[in-house]
């Protein structure tokens, strides 16, 4: 089957390439934006050497922005996409 997205540009609003889960340290793929699956706390660095900044979110919510690194999950559960 062709792929209906090959002409699509890669960018927050398109269609994701593959889904994971995040973990503590360099995300290799980085994920263009992130989701919380379930309650808590997750500090990010949206590039190598920028600022680490705590996300303290609800199930259902996501952040439109890249994570290059994650520092610290405190509780719940994270997803990414690239």
């Amino acid at each position: 089957m062709a792929d209906k997205f090959a002409n699509t540009r890669i960018g927050r609003e398109s269609p994701a390439v593959d889904h994971f889960t995040l973990s503590a340290g360099v995300q290799d793929p980085p994920a263009r934006a992130f989701y919380c699956q379930a309650d808590g706390s997750i500090t990010v660095r949206a590039k190598s050497g920028g600022a680490a900044l705590a996300y303290p979110l609800v199930a259902g919510q996501y952040v439109p922005v890249p994570v290059y690194e994650v520092t610290t999950i405190t509780s719940g559960t994270w997803y990414g996409w690239e």
